[in-house]
């Protein structure tokens, strides 16, 4: 398969470019919802609970503290920018209280 400008695949050979999805309870306790990934392309997280989550890019997430998604579908979409670069490192989220509903989606 033939690589694009920066040395990455442009999809996911294993995968055929499908779309991954799926569904994490982000909760009081830092947790990674996202692994790192050499071929990602796109990533969507959507807050499908009734109270805010905030995510890292990182190993762990702080209450208060990085990207905030609102209640009931808040989201956050990283996309390759002009150049073709993307962040592939890992995404952490948590959230006060009782556990809330991510959606990731994995391009």
């Amino acid at each position: 398969m033939a690589r694009d400008l920066h040395g990455q695949f442009d999809r996911d050979p294993s995968t055929g470019g499908a779309v991954n999805t799926s569904a994490v309870l982000a909760a009081a306790t830092s947790l990674l919802v996202v692994r790192p990934r050499s071929n990602r392309r796109r990533l969507l997280l959507t807050n499908d609970g009734t109270d805010i989550i905030y995510l890292a890019k990182a190993d762990a997430a702080v209450i208060n503290s990085g990207i905030r998604l609102n209640a009931a579908g808040g989201w956050y979409e990283e996309i390759c920018d002009q150049l073709g670069y993307i962040y592939l490192g890992p995404f952490a989220a948590i959230s006060a209280g009782i556990p809330r509903l991510l959606i990731c989606e994995e391009f």
